[in-house]
């Protein structure tokens, strides 16, 4: 009897460890609590493109130069200021070349053939400016309607919105017009 007895409680006892889950080891997962409060907000994000400025798209107004062979024009625009430009803040100048009924649109400069467009930014005390030069590499003339099929635009963009102007997103107009959320 005693053997029985030995042998029922070392079953026992075995059963009893066996039942027993090590320290440490997760239960079975419980039902979902509720959620808890909102936390509080987080910090500003970065800038975003309200401060983004852009120009209709132009006929060319040659207003400072127009030579058979060299053009040249300024558009007045005061948000160019000094303080803009120390900032970080660029300006992207596009060509728009609309034929029938396709168009292309590249980043200044431009060349085609002998035809060389390019532009820049005048910022002064008297004046702030986009300045756009037009002419031919060999001196030919440019002809009344050479600029007929262009159209030109320039894109503000301030300072911490893009690194630099000249950036390959500076290069390509969709990238600019979809990231800036501007309209044709």
């Amino acid at each position: 009897m005693k053997t029985t007895i030995v042998k029922l409680l070392t079953v026992l006892v075995l059963i009893a460890l066996g039942a027993c889950s090590k320290e440490g080891d997760p239960g079975p997962k419980g039902d979902q609590g509720q959620p808890g409060a909102p936390g509080p907000a987080g910090p500003q994000g970065e800038a975003g493109s309200v401060n983004i400025t852009y120009s209709e798209w132009m006929e060319f107004d040659w207003n400072l130069d127009d030579e058979t062979y060299l053009k040249r024009m300024e558009i007045i625009d005061p948000a160019l200021t000094k303080e803009f430009f120390e900032a970080g803040g660029s300006v992207n100048l596009y060509l728009k070349q609309i034929a029938g009924e396709a168009e292309s649109i590249v980043s200044l400069p431009f060349s085609i053939g002998t035809l060389y467009v390019y532009g820049g930014v005048l910022v002064s005390d008297a004046k702030n400016a986009v300045r756009v030069v037009a002419y031919t590499t060999d001196g030919s003339d440019l002809g009344e309607d050479t600029f007929d099929i262009f159209r030109i635009r320039y894109v503000l963009i301030p300072g911490g919105t893009l690194t630099n102007g000249r950036s390959s997103l500076s290069q390509d107009y969709a990238l600019i017009k979809a990231r800036y959320n501007i309209p044709d």
